[in-house]
């Protein structure tokens, strides 16, 4: 079955832009992630200072390659006028006949905190739930980073369960959004639970 769904290439929302990540971002994302190599390397293992432009080239033909595919949907943020940079979101699909799909996301040093992360996922879960056949949208985050666990519960994320990234070697936490009403009132009745047995 073809994972391919009908996602839109550009989402203008109140202060944010999402567009496809393709080539006429080229040059201006690979500045912005030389600007941040520090603030993400941490979270993108693959981002160093020898992070080149045949690197970045070889990344958009692969986000290129899995939107095509129905895989992977990658966007560029940028603010409302389009013109700053801000960083990126992408819907991974895990799961098409089951509706599942999941969450990346990174933003410059410069603009975290400012909600523009928030929004972007709010407006993409809303779209999957209510508009295509997305039973389950969910954001894994590294133990640690706290940050984006804490955006996952503001966005009305629940903890659901924490599971091992073996390439990686790391744990992560796992937050849902689900498309059931019912489901996530029994799953909002389990957090201080859960969060207990998960040491979260």
């Amino acid at each position: 079955m073809s994972n391919k769904v009908n996602i839109p290439e550009e989402f203008i929302l109140k202060n944010v832009i999402l567009k496809k990540t393709d080539d006429s971002i080229l040059g201006k994302r690979l500045a912005v992630l030389h600007e941040n190599t520090v603030h993400l390397a941490e979270f993108m293992p693959g981002l160093n200072l020898d992070y080149s432009i045949e690197n970045e080239k070889s990344y958009i033909d692969y986000c290129k390659l899995n939107w095509d595919l129905g895989k992977i949907y990658d966007f560029s943020m940028f603010d409302k006028e389009g013109q700053e940079y801000l960083g990126s979101i992408r819907i991974a699909v895990t799961s098409s006949s089951r509706g599942h799909y999941e969450f990346g996301y990174w933003i410059t040093e410069k603009y975290q905190g400012r909600g523009y992360v928030s929004e972007a996922v709010n407006a993409l879960s809303d779209f999957l739930l209510n508009n295509l056949n997305a039973f389950r949208v969910m954001i894994q985050t590294n133990l640690e980073n706290s940050k984006s666990a804490n955006l996952a519960l503001r966005n009305e994320f629940l903890l659901e369960h924490k599971s091992y990234n073996s390439c990686k070697e790391k744990d992560l936490f796992c937050f849902v959004k689900l498309k059931s009403k019912s489901n996530m009132k029994e799953l909002s009745a389990k957090q201080e639970q859960l969060k207990e047995i998960f040491n979260f």
